[in-house]
């Protein structure tokens, strides 16, 4: 067992100290919770945090949660407007759902189509050091009735190696995230994501049932969930001048979601290795920054890679279209004109249009209530966003203005009701 921080030791006797209920003692906490008493007073006072295989073999996954430090409040961050926290309906669902079953204990954060599943420290962000990724040899195997779901309703898009979620856990004291990825495929993840509030499937009695349904019990339990969560990069690039880069998707394109809508800034999924039933041959992404660079090449520009000064991976979120989705800050040594110059692999395939605006708390705080703002060639309205622009823009502010910190935010943002 790896020995644990003074910060990890406290969060673990705050954990314990949640865990327990009035009048009971240790053993039958550890009872209840599914541990040995002799296991869970180690954790406890002997200040050891356990192994890779021992946590595999621990049934306290919230508690350990919390002694890494990655999530430590179910609560909304401290002050933050009710307003800005507003969730569609789908996304509303699949958080109550989660919520219910999450080895995690979610924060409350909602925003459009999308909620958090954990952040980094006050927001300032993960580096490549930080996480220690691994993508498994085999694709992971879908439920008989989901493979006969997406056989029956093929894709007329090029089936792109793809990969999704399989493990999240907090790793040791030295790598704060421990991120395993398997191989897929559009065809394997695009057919469930379009039919998942339908009912085409059959329950144990015979009736029709959605996949959801089905299946959404065990969502965020990523090693063993039969609905697949393909794994994306959502990019907030910041230019020089004190300007987040906004981009507007084509209207007229093979794109799945976001059609004509304006992003903070870019999007990317992350590409697989090829498997036999995938159509074209893509760079393989081992890390959420192999796809944050190929993004910045395929929507900026080659020109911009060398021109990158930082990148940090501020949050992870779950979207309503069951993607995880790493929400990555990169910061480029490049003014707006810069960047209009610049020649993008995908040319307009995906991005219609693009402009800035100023990265401010009293500049965005229209977005985040919803209102109309007003940029070089266009007006943004309210609903003209895709649906994790938001919570990207407010991820931003807490990174920017860390020095007076998340509290500090949200009070300005308060004040701009």
């Amino acid at each position: 067992m790896n020995k644990t921080t003074d910060e990890q030791q406290r969060l673990i006797t705050e954990a314990v100290k949640r865990q327990r209920k009035p009048r009971e003692s240790l053993e039958m906490m550890a009872r209840r919770l599914g541990i040995g008493p002799k296991t869970f007073q180690r954790i406890r006072n002997d200040g050891y945090f356990p192994s890779e295989k021992e946590l595999d073999n621990l049934h306290i996954p919230i508690l350990l949660w919390e002694a890494a430090g990655l999530q430590q409040t179910s609560r909304l961050p401290s002050g933050l407007p009710s307003a800005i926290c507003s969730a569609d309906i789908f996304a509303d669902e699949l958080y109550d759902l989660s919520t219910r079953t999450s080895p995690m204990r979610l924060p409350q954060l909602r925003v459009d189509g999308c909620f958090e599943l954990l952040h980094s420290y006050c927001y300032r962000g993960w580096s490549v050091e930080n996480i220690d990724f691994k993508t498994a040899k085999d694709p992971a195997v879908l439920a008989p009735d989901l493979e006969h779901l997406c056989e029956s309703h093929p894709e007329r898009r090029p089936n792109n190696p793809k990969l999704q979620l399989v493990g999240l856990g907090p790793y040791s004291s030295e790598t704060a995230l421990s991120i395993r990825f398997a191989p897929t495929s559009y065809f394997k993840t695009r057919p469930i994501q379009r039919f998942l509030n339908e009912p085409v499937l059959i329950d144990i009695s015979g009736q029709e049932i959605t996949p959801l349904k089905k299946y959404g019990a065990k969502l965020l339990h990523f090693d063993n969930c039969e609905l697949p969560s393909p794994v994306a990069c959502v990019i907030i690039v910041a230019l020089r001048g004190n300007l987040l880069l906004l981009g507007q998707r084509a209207a007229q394109t093979d794109l799945d979601w976001g059609r004509g809508k304006w992003a903070c800034s870019i999007d990317e999924q992350m590409s697989g290795p090829p498997l036999p039933d995938t159509s074209e041959d893509r760079p393989i992404d081992i890390t959420f920054f192999d796809t944050i660079k190929r993004g910045i090449e395929e929507e900026i520009g080659v020109e911009a890679l060398d021109r990158i000064r930082e990148i940090r991976i501020l949050s992870l979120i779950f979207g309503s279209n069951l993607f995880v989705s790493a929400v990555a800050l990169v910061e480029l040594d490049m003014d707006i004109d810069q960047v209009k110059e610049c020649d993008p692999l995908d040319g307009q395939a995906e991005i219609r249009q693009i402009s800035c605006v100023d990265w401010t708390i009293e500049a965005l705080a229209p977005v985040l209530y919803r209102r109309t703002i007003d940029v070089s060639g266009a007006s943004i309205g309210p609903t003209d966003w895709d649906n994790t622009s938001r919570m990207r823009i407010l991820a931003s502010l807490y990174y920017k203005y860390r020095d007076i910190g998340i509290e500090g935010v949200n009070r300005r943002l308060r004040l701009l009701a």
